[in-house]
């Protein structure tokens, strides 16, 4: 990882980084996130932040909300990690996704989150806690 960075390989290929990050977080969540989050604060970090909260969410949704919420910058790859957060934890507990998706600020996020869930539920496949 810190070669890629180093050779500025993301300027290469954006989704490198994101993608190292994610095989570096299956063997090894906790060093992977904090190597992300001593980054210089920019959009590269945010998008493996949020690839992060989408790999946390699948073991642990409440884990990955908090990640999104407190250390992803406001904007896209904030919106879009929040959408992937949503999607793992309706996988698992849909009432726990409805809860938070609720207490989003932000009316068009909020909104983007309940069709999310709602998608989901009419899915033909089983999600806990959704019927």
């Amino acid at each position: 990882m810190k070669m890629a960075v180093a050779n500025h390989l993301q300027e290469v290929d954006s989704g490198l980084s994101a993608s190292l990050i994610a095989q570096w977080a299956t063997q090894d969540f906790e060093h992977a996130y904090e190597w992300t989050k001593a980054q210089e604060p920019d959009a590269l970090r945010d998008d493996m932040l949020a690839r992060l909260a989408y790999l946390r969410a699948q073991s642990d949704p409440v884990a990955a909300a908090r990640l999104v919420a407190t250390d992803i910058s406001a904007g896209p790859a904030r919106d879009e990690a929040v959408i992937s957060v949503i999607h793992q934890w309706t996988l698992q507990d849909a009432r726990g996704a409805a809860l938070w998706a609720q207490s989003l600020p932000d009316e068009s996020l909020r909104q983007r989150a309940s069709d999310e869930i709602a998608g989901l539920a009419a899915a033909p496949f089983p999600v806990k806690g959704a019927r």
